[in-house]
C-alpha cells in the first residue's frame, strides 16, 4: 500500500538538504554522451538514497532506477532532484516507473526554458554589462566584471536553492509553481535588456574612438559590423546565443585595440 507522507511528517533535515544543493554544483562532471547527467543527478540524491534504503541490496536497486538516461538545463535540473526526492520519501508503489515519467515529462520542458532563460538571456547580458563597464569607465572595468559575476550567480544560485525546495514540498504539484513564475515571459525580459546593453556598449565603444582619433573610429565601426554581422547571421536562423557570443568577442577584441 502506497504511504504518503502527511503535513505533521518530519521535513527532510536542513543538512540533509543543503547537502544535496552542493552536491548538484556537480552534476555535470559526470557528463557524457550515452546517459548525460543521470550519474551527477544519483550523486546530488544519495543523501536521501542513505537516509532510506539502508541495505546494498535496496541501494543498487536505486542506483539502477536512477541510471537511465537524464538531461537538461543543469540548474533548473534541481527542481526535479526535489521532486524525485518527494517521490522517493512516499516510497510507493511502482517507483521505477513513476520516477522515469516525472523525469521525461520534465527533463525536456525545463532543458528548453532553462537554455533560454540562461545560456540565451542572462549570460550574455552579464557579459555585456561587464564590457559595458569596460568601454565607458576602463578604470572600473573590474567592478564591472564583479557586477556582471554577481547579477548572474544571483539568478543561478535562486534557480538551484529555491527550485529544488519547492519541488521537494510540492512534489508533482511543482508544475503549478512553475507556471505563476512566468518564466518564459521573464526570459524575453532579460534578451530585452541584453539588446540595451550592447547597444550601450556600442555606443561607449564609439565614444572612445572620438577620444582616441581616427584608428579608434575605425575599431569602433568594426564592433557596428559586428553587431549587424550578428542581426544578419541571427536571420539566417542561427541560434540568438551563439550570435552574443560572437559580438561579445569581437567586442572584447575591439576593447583591448582601443585601450
Amino acid at each position: 500500500m502506497k504511504r504518503t507522507r502527511q503535513q505533521g511528517d518530519p521535513p527532510l533535515p536542513r543538512r540533509t538538504r543543503a547537502e544535496m544543493i552542493i552536491r548538484s554544483l556537480f552534476i555535470q562532471a559526470t557528463n557524457n554522451f550515452e546517459r548525460m547527467l543521470s550519474l551527477g543527478f544519483l550523486f546530488a540524491l544519495w543523501p536521501v538514497v542513505k537516509r532510506l534504503y539502508r541495505t546494498p541490496e535496496k541501494r543498487r536497486e536505486v542506483v539502477i532506477r536512477h541510471l537511465s538516461f537524464f538531461n537538461t538545463q543543469p540548474y533548473f535540473a534541481n527542481c526535479i532532484l526535489g521532486v524525485v526526492a518527494h517521490v522517493e520519501l512516499d516510497r510507493g508503489e511502482n517507483l521505477n516507473v513513476e520516477v522515469a515519467n516525472i523525469k521525461n515529462a520534465m527533463m525536456g520542458a525545463l532543458g528548453a526554458l532553462g537554455d533560454d532563460l540562461f545560456w540565451t538571456g542572462l549570460m550574455p547580458a552579464a557579459a555585456l554589462l561587464a564590457l559595458v563597464f569596460y568601454g565607458a569607465l576602463p578604470g572600473y572595468a573590474l567592478v564591472g566584471a564583479i557586477s556582471a559575476l554577481v547579477v548572474y550567480n544571483v539568478f543561478h544560485f535562486w534557480a538551484r536553492i529555491k527550485l529544488f525546495n519547492v519541488g521537494l514540498r510540492l512534489g508533482r504539484r511543482v508544475t503549478s509553481y512553475l507556471k505563476m513564475l512566468r518564466l518564459p515571459r521573464f526570459a524575453v525580459s532579460v534578451k530585452v535588456v541584453a539588446s540595451f546593453l550592447l547597444g550601450a556598449f556600442t555606443v561607449a565603444v564609439m565614444w572612445r574612438a572620438i577620444q582616441t582619433g581616427f584608428g579608434g573610429f575605425g575599431a569602433a565601426a568594426a564592433v557596428g559590423g559586428a553587431v549587424l554581422a550578428s542581426v544578419v547571421v541571427q536571420s539566417l536562423g542561427v541560434k540568438p546565443g551563439l550570435c552574443w557570443y560572437l559580438v561579445a568577442a569581437a567586442a572584447t577584441v575591439v576593447g583591448v585595440l582601443t585601450a
